[in-house]
């Protein structure tokens, strides 16, 4: 549903923005050309509309999946494959790494039009492309998501453990070295060593930590999400009716890899796109913060003509609906940025 609203209303009133929008704004005069301005708006007018199409035919391509039942089909196809091998459905897991197999062949075959068409002429006729057909296809498409880890100001009444001792930056340092491995959280004290837990005294220890500690920040949550996601797929993981609404008989045995996939791609979906939209605003808030950090350093002007030339290369936009920049930009619009790093000279 609510990729659906994201093509239905805000991908639209996007591209209005691309459409309608004819003015370099005020805030990048002599920063940004009138001739980049209209080619940034001309490319993104051309990726949204392709995001459009690409976006409703892989909604519909889901769609005609549950109701024909594609993925009982394809898990059966893959116990066909493996029995020619002399294996019976009884081999759960061979029968799995065959499914996997040609669902990714299937995706691969699906996804490449879209793909090629994005490559060789959407991005090609602005100037991007500068690939050859043999090494698209042998390219691996991978998404990363990009975020700046910004520092936040401590409690008042807490300080961090390291304050107050001699060595404090390299005590600081091997303190939250210790948030980089993510088995220090299973460990338990050293043998031998005194452990007392106050939690009215750690406590402000721990947040005061914590707002120093970006890594830290973003290790919470990330434990906290597996946590209740683990704890739901054991809740949901033997529901038969679960299993009969997708098409597999209700009776036990269910596959496992079936389980997964039924549960963290659909039944979880609603919960991805709420996690997905916190981590996108928590990333926006950090690169807020960064850019509070460059602006307390007099760094400001430098920044904001680093952030100038970047959308220039790229030929981002400068201009968005700001509901659909809430849902979907991992970063701040551009001008919020510059608006947010404005100061006088004397700070710079």
């Amino acid at each position: 549903m609510s990729i659906l609203v994201s093509d239905v209303y805000l991908s639209p009133t996007q591209r209005k923005v691309y459409r309608t929008s004819s003015t370099v704004p005020h805030e990048l005069a002599g920063m940004l050309s009138r001739e980049t301005f209209e080619k940034a708006r001309l490319y993104n007018l051309d990726k949204s509309s392709f995001g459009f199409w690409s976006s409703l035919y892989s909604q519909l391509e889901t769609s005609a999946i549950l109701l024909l039942g594609g993925i009982p089909f394809l898990w059966n196809a893959a116990g066909d494959v493996i029995g020619r091998w002399g294996y019976t459905q009884e081999d759960e897991i061979t029968q799995s790494m065959a499914f996997l197999l040609l669902l990714s062949v299937y995706s691969t075959i699906s996804s490449m039009p879209w793909s090629l068409y994005c490559t060789f002429v959407v991005e090609e006729k602005h100037g991007f492309n500068k690939q050859s057909m043999l090494a698209d296809f042998n390219r691996e498409q991978t998404r990363f998501c990009e975020g700046k880890q910004g520092r936040q100001a401590g409690e008042a009444v807490a300080v961090p453990p390291w304050v107050g001792y001699n060595d404090e930056e390299q005590l600081k340092k091997q303190i939250l070295a210790l948030s980089q491995d993510k088995r220090n959280f299973l460990r338990n004290p050293p043998g031998g060593v005194p452990f007392n837990f106050d939690y009215a005294t750690s406590h402000p220890v721990a947040m005061a930590t914590l707002n120093d500690d970006a890594n830290l920040q973003k290790m919470r949550f990330e434990l906290v999400n597996l946590f209740l996601c683990l704890c739901l797929f054991a809740m949901l993981i033997s529901r038969q009716e679960l299993y009969a609404a997708f098409g597999f008989p209700a009776a036990p045995p269910h596959p496992v890899l079936i389980g997964l996939i039924i549960i963290f791609q659909f039944v979880f979906s609603p919960y991805n796109e709420l996690v997905s939209f916190a981590m996108t605003a928590l990333s926006r808030r950090f690169e807020f913060q960064a850019d509070a950090f460059a602006r307390s350093l007099r760094r400001a002007t430098a920044l904001r003509g680093a952030l100038c030339k970047l959308n220039a290369d790229n030929l981002s936009f400068p201009l968005c609906d700001p509901l659909f920049s809430t849902y979907h930009y991992s970063h701040p619009p551009l001008l919020e940025r510059l608006r947010a790093l404005r100061d006088d000279d004397k700070q710079d």
